[in-house]
Parts: structure tokens; sequence; C-alpha cells
């Protein structure tokens, strides 16, 4: 059976809007804007108007060849060789336009510290920025990132033992290739001069290739129980917004993230053992036991301008001198972020626990609802970059050698309860998702971790099926309206960052199935 595929996928992007202050104050029907809300004594700093726009095209193509013997009893497993590749290019260009403090001013010169008079238009109270006219015009950043990757691929699947044990495995030859180029200057938006970005590197990409094997044993012990062992080899690319170095804030606070240009990719491992009990869709139980090691593993670092820390100018990699960084602006009076390769070996493993239950138990009028979850406990550990350790100690804050890794939760849970009727085509879900405290990044010297307060989440789900071929869904999601928050951990003691709300979300779909 011979197989193939062509793809292309072109997004584009436009995000314009008017950046404000951090904060603002209102005051006998006046404006006052302020960058910080500790600055209340300052005027305000520069206002700016943003464009970024985005292009991504990728195109891809696959095609395999399936060779399948129908006899069971033979000898020959199903096998499948095959080639895949795909193409990709990204161009990000961040421009702005600025208003200075002596452009506000000016609306009202009774008022040299900025005061804007709210308009008389209840509707429109900032329509008077209307008139502000604009200082100059910069272009932050104009990125291209070209990716290419191919695989060649063997697989084979393989009953034995009367068909009880399946053995399903392969391996992949992978090249991968990447390349990130700056033109021009990068300018830190808002940033003024010095410009904190000057002296990074513009130029950056990856060119590895290599074998990925892959292994995969079940057991039948019944018709409902078995046992899966699985091992697997691969790599964890880069995303374009980590490798792009160019300057973008938060709303939520004003910190910036800065791409960085030299990230590598990660090779990492992976071995699970799982007892599955299987008695049909709506009535199951299993267990998995997980373990996966990541060898340079990306990492998220409050600090700026080194690309590689294991390049530094003294043998001792505990001294805090040894390294440049950069990991404050000043000029803008926010934080730097970015992201490294961490040289050291991460491991992460776990448990993950999932089941399903029908409540037709129950009675007659629950034979439609079903009771399901799962949950996942991750113990996730990497020894801390040597910076890390040697800003601590400069400071007279010393930490422990191991830290958890950043955007990985301790716990996930979900659960739900679902009605689904196949004679009326209907289906209804209330879902629970719940996840732990997560490191957003670490930090250096007198700086504190940053992390991700727990939060849980109620979402709806509902679908329709008419003369089986349309399809109306609806979906609600956050119905709690639950707060999201970012704390730091100042030596156990948590510290509130961030504190605000996303929203619930709603959408409505109808799809045709021919």
């Amino acid at each position: 059976e011979f197989g193939w595929g062509l793809g292309r996928d072109v997004a584009t992007q436009e995000e314009p809007g008017f950046v404000q202050t951090k904060a603002f104050q209102l005051d006998n029907g006046d404006f006052t804007l302020w960058r910080n809300f500790d600055s209340q004594n300052q005027p305000p700093e520069a206002q700016y108007i943003i464009w970024r726009s985005i292009e991504d095209e990728r195109r891809n193509q696959r095609y395999d060849l399936l060779l399948a013997e129908e006899d069971s009893r033979s000898f020959l497993p199903n096998v499948k060789v095959g080639f895949m590749s795909s193409k990709g290019s990204r161009n990000v260009r961040d421009e702005f336009i600025t208003f200075l403090t002596e452009d506000l001013a000016s609306l009202d010169t009774s008022s040299p510290d900025g005061v804007i008079e709210q308009s008389n238009d209840p509707n429109a109270p900032f329509e008077n920025f209307d008139n502000i006219e604009m200082y100059g015009y910069q272009l932050a950043a104009d990125v291209d990132i070209q990716v290419e990757s191919k695989a060649y691929y063997l697989m084979f699947d393989k009953r034995l033992l009367n068909e009880r044990f399946r053995l399903i495995g392969g391996a992949r030859f992978e090249q991968n290739t990447s390349e990130v180029s700056a033109n021009g200057d990068l300018v830190l938006r808002g940033g003024g001069s010095p410009n904190p970005l000057e002296f990074l590197p513009k130029t950056g990409g990856y060119s590895l290739e290599g074998w990925y094997p892959g292994l995969t044993a079940i057991f039948d012990f019944s018709n409902s129980f078995n046992i899966k062992l699985a091992y697997s080899e691969t790599i964890a690319l880069p995303s374009p917004r980590e490798v792009s170095p160019y300057g973008t804030s938060e709303f939520n606070g004003g910190d910036v993230d800065v791409g960085n240009a030299k990230l590598q990719p990660s090779n990492v491992r992976s071995c699970d053992l799982g007892l599955n009990y299987v008695h049909d869709e709506r009535n199951f139980i299993g267990i998995t036991f997980f373990r996966k090691e990541v060898e340079s593993r990306i990492e998220k670092i409050a600090a700026l301008g080194a690309d590689n820390f294991t390049e530094i100018t003294n043998p001792d990699p505990f001294d805090y001198n040894s390294y440049q960084l950069l990991t404050y602006s000043q000029n803008i009076g926010a934080g730097l972020s970015s992201w490294y390769n961490n040289p050291n070996q991460a491991v992460l493993k776990g448990v993950e626990f999932e089941a399903r239950k029908s409540l037709d138990f129950l009675g007659h009028v629950f034979r439609n609802f079903n009771l399901g979850g799962n949950c996942a406990y991750i113990d996730g550990e990497v020894e801390r970059f040597p910076i890390e350790i040697a800003g601590k100690n400069l400071v007279d804050r010393p930490v422990t050698v191991l830290r958890a890794l950043t955007e990985q939760p301790e716990y996930i849970v979900n659960a739900d309860i679902t009605y689904d009727n196949p004679d009326w085509g209907f289906r209804a879900s209330l879902i629970y998702y719940h996840i732990s405290d997560v490191l957003e990044m670490t930090s250096l010297a007198d700086s504190d971790d940053v992390y991700s307060k727990d939060y849980g989440q109620v979402d709806l789900t509902l679908s329709k099926t008419f003369r089986e071929k349309y399809k109306l869904s609806f979906s609600a999601k956050n119905l709690t309206n639950t707060y999201r928050q970012s704390f730091y951990d100042a030596e156990g003691l948590e510290v509130t960052r961030h504190k605000y709300r996303v929203g619930s979300s709603f959408s409505l779909g109808l799809s045709y199935e021919f």
C-alpha cells in the first residue's frame, strides 16, 4: 500500500496597538500617566504605538510504502518504510512610533508633569490622546528564520504467541537545520540609549543529524488486561519565539522576553511502563510510570547578554565576575528574560493514572452517563546553571544545587462527567482542570525565582449530529473565570507579582462530513 501527502500552510498575523504605560491615576477628572506604580513623583515616560507583523509559511511532504501480511501466522511482520520532509520560513517585523513626555505635557501647559485632561465625551475619555503628534519612527527588529527537516524511517508491527504479544518498533534518520538572522540593528522598544540589545547575537541556528530508535512491547494477559513497555529517543527543537532575537513586553507587567538565536535542540530519552484494563470505551482503567532524560534542556532565565554559559573568562564557573550579563535595564525599568540551554541533564519521572466508568449500574436513567479523568504527578529536577549559584553566593543567598524545571508542573488533574446519547447524536461534557504551581523562570543575584500560581477551571462542551453528516458544536472555556497569578519565591515566602483574570471564552462551530 502506497501512501503520500503534500501540504502547504501560510499564516499571517498583524499586531497593531497603542502601548500604554503600566498604570494611570485618576485625579479630579484628569488622567495622569505613570510608567510604574511606584514612580508617582516622576513624569510619565515615552509612549509608543507598535506594529508587529509575522509571516509564516511551511511546506511538507510524505511518502511511505506499507508491506502488510494478512496471514497472522506468517513469520513476516508488517513493515512500513518512508520519507518525509518539511521546510519553513518565518519573518517577524517589529516597528514603533514614539511620543515623548514633552508631547504629552504640551496638551496642558499648566502641568509640566504630563497630566492630560479627560475628554468631554464620556464614551471616549482618552479622546485627547488623538491630538498627540509623533516624535519618531524606529524599526525594532526584522528577523528571518529558515528551518528544514528531513526524515527517513522504518517501522514494523508483529504479533506473536497466538497474537497475545505485539512488538512495534522502528527507527528514523533525521536531518534538521535552522538559520536565524536579524536584519539591521536590534532595538529594545522604549529602551532608549544605551541600547540593551546592542551586543546580542544577531545570527544563529543549528545543523544536526542522527538516528532515533523506538520500541514498544505489549503483552495481553487476557482480552481485557495488558502490560506495555516502551522506549524511544527523539529531539526537542526550540520554538520560533525562543530563537527570535527581539523584545516582547508583557502587558501585565512590562517585563521583556528576548529570544536567543544561539539555542540548540535538546536530546530526549523516554521509558514508559503501563498497565491497562479495558472492558470497553466507557469502562477502563490504566496506570503508567514514566521517566525522561533531557540533555541540554531549554530553560528560561532572568538574564540577558550571554549566549552560552559554558564560555566564561575565568576557570571558576561559580565566580559571578566571570560572566558578562545584563540582568536589568535601567532604561525601561523592567527585567529582561531569555532562554538558554542548560548544560546539565534534566530528569523527569512520574506516574499517570487514567480511568473511565459508565454510570449505568446506578439505574436505567444513568445508562448514557460516564465519569472519567486522568491525573499525572511529575517529579522534574535539573542542576542549576553555574551562574545561578554564583549569583546567589555573591549576595550571600545560597541556593540548593537542584531545582524544578521551568514550565513543568508538579501535577495536572482532569476530570469530567459526560452524557453521550448515540441515538440522539448528542454529547455533553462538564470538565474540570487543575494545574499546580509552575516555575516560570529562574533568577540571578538578588532577584527571586518567578512562579505561576496553581489554578483550576471548569469547561463545558456540547455537540449535536444531524442527518449523520452535520455536527453543531459549542464550547465554553473557563466558566469559573478564575484568577491567574504569578509570584516571587522570596526565600520560601510567596510575594504576589501579578494577579488578573483571563475571562471566559465561547465558540460555536458547524461541520459537514462527506
